[in-house]
């Protein structure tokens, strides 16, 4: 065994950047039997560029609602948190009403009691006066 057979053979390009390969097989297409083929392949392309449109279409729209969607839950995160804050000052101002009541009804209560017994007071005095006459 020769030592030149492990070697990989050199990759010929050509100047323009296109594998001699590749090259013939494009200059194949060239050919009449080709043509039709060709027709395919641009009507497949045609095709392939229409469905990307339409998925880049589909793509932008779905990004669109998204934002919509993350718009209107950020609104509807707010206006509940404006809410509950409403509604906690709205609890705290009914507390303090009804302690305020509590506290004006036994206010008043107390004035009642007094002056039942300064009504008492008066109508012993009273008593005490007739009784003296």
């Amino acid at each position: 065994m020769s030592m030149n057979a492990n070697k990989p053979k050199p990759v010929v390009v050509n100047p323009n950047g296109l594998d001699p390969g590749g090259q013939k097989e494009a200059d194949k297409v060239n050919s009449v039997e080709n043509q039709e083929m060709m027709k395919i392949m641009r009507q497949e392309i045609r095709s392939l560029r229409k469905t990307n449109e339409e998925e880049e279409r589909l793509i932008n729209l779905y990004n669109l609602e998204k934002d919509k969607l993350n718009n209107l839950w950020v609104i509807a995160k707010k206006d509940l948190d404006d809410n509950k804050s409403e509604l906690m000052n709205k609890e705290r101002e009914l507390k303090d009403l009804d302690e305020n009541h509590i506290m004006t009804k036994n206010l008043y209560k107390q004035k009642v009691k007094h002056l039942l017994f300064q009504n008492q007071d008066y109508h012993g005095e009273m008593k005490i006066k007739l009784e003296q006459n």
